[in-house]
Parts: structure tokens; sequence; C-alpha cells
């Protein structure tokens, strides 16, 4: 081909995916996902409309899991919002990706002592924060420090379900980073 003319050839990644189902250990701490059907990414489900909530999880480590799931909600085609639910704590977001220009102010430990009158939901949708200038794309940071995971303990389900929720009415992915299993 002519000097500089693009070489890219198109790859569908195909990767198995699941319909994300947040997994908790008998201490009430999240650990995973569990598979509700073999679904690839970018294809329907059953129900004809493509999924909206993944689950991104290593059982050696974490390497790459934050890396991944931050390069899938900055690249991906559709409006996305990035969670991070690293019961290991800290914000490699925060501190990576917008390198300390946002103070870790707002985060999903915010659940539990939500007002009364707030749904989980409500809750969540008010601690996203901007992940880039585009409109398109958020994150709600987790917890600041590993011992403060106690605190959702209980909370992961309804969490998971206001993530789903919320994936359905604003017809966004949400991408979660759960970080490694432990």
């Amino acid at each position: 081909g002519a000097a500089g003319a693009d070489r890219s050839i198109p790859v569908r990644l195909g990767l198995p995916v699941v319909r994300a189902v947040c997994v908790l250990d008998l201490r009430g701490e999240l650990v995973g996902v569990a598979q509700l059907g073999d679904v690839r990414l970018g294809e329907p489900d059953q129900q004809g409309g493509l999924m909206g909530v993944y689950g991104i999880t290593s059982v050696t480590g974490s390497p790459g899991v934050t890396t991944t799931a931050v390069a899938w909600a900055l690249h991906s085609a559709r409006e996305t919002l990035l969670v991070e639910a690293d019961a290991a704590g800290g914000s490699a977001v925060l501190g990576g990706l917008l390198r300390g220009t946002v103070p870790f102010e707002r985060s999903v430990l915010s659940v539990p002592s939500r007002p009364s009158h707030r749904t989980v939901l409500e809750q969540l949708t008010s601690q996203q924060v901007p992940l880039t200038s585009d409109s398109g794309r958020s994150f709600i940071p987790g917890i600041p420090e590993h011992h403060q995971a106690r605190a959702l303990v209980g909370e992961w389900t309804d969490i998971c379900q206001a993530l789903q929720s919320w994936s359905a009415r604003a017809d966004i992915d949400v991408v979660i980073d759960l970080g490694r299993v432990t």
C-alpha cells in the first residue's frame, strides 16, 4: 500500500463475559462475579439488548484489572460508568488517570450512610466523578482504605441491583473493577 496508509485490521474481540452478579464471601466481602449465561462482548442477550453490567476481576493478584476496566470505560462505543469495588482500597483512577486533581470526597462508601429518604441509586448517582471531559464517561471511586470494606457488608446486593437499574434506565455500560478474588 501507499506510504503512511492505514494498515489496521479490524478485530472483533469476542471475549466471553457474563452478566454481572456480585458474589460475597461468608464475611460479606465482595469477591467476584457469578455467571448467569455465556454472552460475548457486544452481542445481544436473550432479550435482544446489549448487556450493560460487567465485572472484571483476577484470581491471582490483580494484574491489569484496573487498567482493563479503565481502558474499557475510555474506549467503549457506549456511555460508560466505571465503578471501583476493589476491597483492597485506594483509587488507582483518582491517583493515576486523574493524577490527583480530584479529591477523594466521593465514594461507594457513602451508600451505608446515605440519608434515609435517598435510594441507593440516588446515592450512587450523586457520587459519580467525570472520568474525562466527555460527558459519557464517569466513575464512582471505591473505598479509600481496605479496612473500610466492612462498612459495605450487606450493601453490595443493593449496590449491584442499583447499578443494573442505572444501566438499563440510562442505556449505559457499567464496568465494575473488582480487583482480585481473595
